[in-house]
């Protein structure tokens, strides 16, 4: 449907797919937020929106492009999606690395099946995937992947 060279058939004026960015907003970040992020934080996200764009406003301009190429130029409207990614990443970093994690494990697995069989060639992937095995409120909070 979209790939990695969407981007470059937008400049060429090549065939249009569908923006893989707009469908992981549509389709994963607006579930996250609705089903994961609370109802309080969602009100403190609009209620800071407003009071940023109340304060601000008459000082700051706003051109932005959304990830389904709306164009943003309402501070409260940049507020408010400041907020929300704020509150989606850690669901979503979380929910990434889970995956990554399943396949993590299943090659971990057959590491064991392999060296039963006197394969002594397989890496220790349980080494190098160690921290893939940390536990979920870990993985959520994690800022960088440096060293990883």
């Amino acid at each position: 449907m979209g790939d990695r060279y969407s981007n470059i058939d937008l400049l060429v004026g090549g065939r249009h797919q569908n923006d893989p960015v707009a469908s992981w907003f549509l389709r994963v970040d607006q579930s996250i937020y609705q089903a994961r992020v609370a109802q309080k934080k969602k009100d403190t996200i609009k209620k800071n929106a407003g009071v940023i764009a109340s304060t601000l406003q008459q000082h700051v301009m706003v051109l932005h492009t959304s990830e389904t190429g709306e164009e943003i130029t309402d501070l409260e409207k940049a507020s408010q999606m400041t907020g929300f990614y704020e509150a989606v990443s850690p669901h979503r970093q979380l929910y990434v690395l889970q995956v990554i994690r399943y396949w993590v494990e299943l090659l971990s697995s057959l590491q064991y099946k392999a060296m039963e069989v006197g394969n002594e060639d397989i890496p220790f992937f349980t080494e190098i995937f160690a921290p893939f095995f940390n536990d979920d409120a870990y993985m959520k909070t994690r800022k960088t992947w440096d060293g990883l």
